[in-house]
């Protein structure tokens, strides 16, 4: 310590003053919470669903921030990027619905949600999900493409948002089975 009030002098301190930079907190902070584990970041999503009255087990909390610490900028984000995984859509993003949605795609999503393995069935996970869809959709005439995106909106109502099939493997394939349906059924 007495060497660093030696070496201070007031000749080298800054006549501006200190500014703030908004952006760079921001930054530094995204990069802190994606060093870190999703044990040690599911407390914040876990307060805001109890604010919300919603039940979650820590590991689905886990899960959940795992794939969304890459989309947020501050830990009480989460709760509002990742709503979807505990609400169903009520509302459809306007612009992927207007340029993706057709008769063909949604006859294509009801098939894959019929052909959806039960939610018991533990093998359900991302690579399955994506192979299932994959064969739905080519069954139907279609290529995955065309269809992608409309699965994203009619399960989690917007239009980007973390790896689609380990977004399904999340929710589990009865609730995609129920949004799909119930996408179909609102938007035609």
């Amino acid at each position: 310590m007495p060497e660093l009030i030696e070496a201070f002098s007031m000749d080298r301190v800054s006549k501006s003053p200190a500014k703030f930079d908004q952006n760079k907190v921001k930054w530094f902070n995204e990069h802190y919470l994606r060093a870190k584990p999703a044990t040690e970041l599911a407390p914040y999503l876990l307060a805001a669903l109890q604010e919300h009255h919603i039940a979650c087990s820590q590991a689905k909390a886990e899960q959940v921030v795992a794939v969304m610490k890459e989309r947020v900028s501050f830990p009480q984000d989460f709760w509002q990027e990742a709503k979807y995984f505990f609400e169903a859509p009520t509302a459809y993003d306007e612009q992927v619905i207007a340029k993706k949605w057709n008769p063909q795609v949604s006859a294509a999503l009801a098939a894959y949600a019929e052909a959806l393995p039960a939610d018991s069935e533990p093998s359900a996970n991302a690579e399955v999900l994506k192979s299932i869809f994959t064969q739905t959709v080519e069954s139907q005439g279609l290529k995955p493409g065309q269809v992608l995106q409309a699965l994203r909106v009619a399960v989690t109502g917007a239009a980007a948002g973390p790896d689609l099939f380990e977004t399904l493997a999340i929710l589990g394939t009865g609730e995609v089975g129920q949004r799909l349906g119930a996408a179909v059924k609102q938007l035609g």
